[in-house]
């Protein structure tokens, strides 16, 4: 069985736990990378070792320190030269946590957003749809190319942007799709989308498992997933 079938078959069994953030556990282990994802460079070992730490606290999935690793962003940092190894380290690393754990467990490649909002340093051809196909597909080969088990599309505010990774990550891989939205307290995206317009929106999109991340702590989170799941069967983040 390919890793691919079995993680198909395991989210089919029952609940999944999967790791949680990688910047505030860099922050609190005195990394000072910028952008965090060049932490895969400057402090591998550290990197490492929170994938370890979420295993060993019982997580199924762990991602890749890649969020910010697509060439907009890292250009806003002055780090676009990197955007190779900086991705391809982020999954050799996970890769060598599960070595070392000795588990069975799946690296989902992590895909953020093209810009965080507000950064005006973003160029604003970014918000082009073609565009931003192009940048998410560059990152999602690079990732597939290193053998990531299925991809974490997450922490987006706009459905609009969400909807093109998704179609530009399957351009160039077939491996399962996680996408996950972030909300405010509001229970909305900051883009204004509502629950139940991302489980319309993603019903006719080859996602595994949909839902939320990040926002203002789990009461608005509990509510977005409540409110998911009287529209859908898929499983929810």
């Amino acid at each position: 069985r390919t890793m691919v079938q079995s993680f198909l078959e395991r989210i089919a069994t029952g609940p999944v736990l999967g790791d949680g953030a990688m910047g505030t556990q860099l922050y609190a282990r005195g990394v000072d990378a910028r952008p965090l994802d060049r932490a895969n460079l400057t402090d591998p070992d550290i990197v490492r070792a929170i994938h370890l730490d979420y295993l060993h606290a019982g997580s199924e999935v762990i991602q890749t320190n890649t969020f910010g690793a697509n060439t907009v962003r890292l250009a806003a940092e002055g780090a676009e030269q990197d955007f190779d190894a900086i991705n391809r380290a982020g999954v050799t690393l996970a890769k060598k946590a599960r070595q070392l754990a000795g588990q069975p467990i799946w690296i989902a490649g992590a895909i953020g957003p093209l810009g965080p909002l507000g950064n005006e340093s973003v160029p604003s051809d970014a918000l082009d749809a073609a565009y931003a196909h192009n940048v998410f597909a560059q990152q999602a080969a690079v990732l597939a190319e290193e053998g990531v088990d299925l991809f974490a599309i997450q922490t987006f505010t706009a459905l609009a942007e969400l909807r093109i990774a998704i179609d530009a990550v399957r351009s160039v891989s077939a491996v399962p799709i996680i996408a996950e939205m972030t909300f405010t307290e509001e229970v909305l995206t900051p883009a204004g989308d509502t629950p139940e317009q991302i489980a319309q929106a993603l019903a006719d999109k080859d996602v595994v498992a949909f839902g939320g991340n990040c926002s203002v702590g789990p009461e608005v989170l509990a509510q977005v997933v409540e409110r998911m799941a009287s529209l859908t069967r898929t499983p929810l983040v």
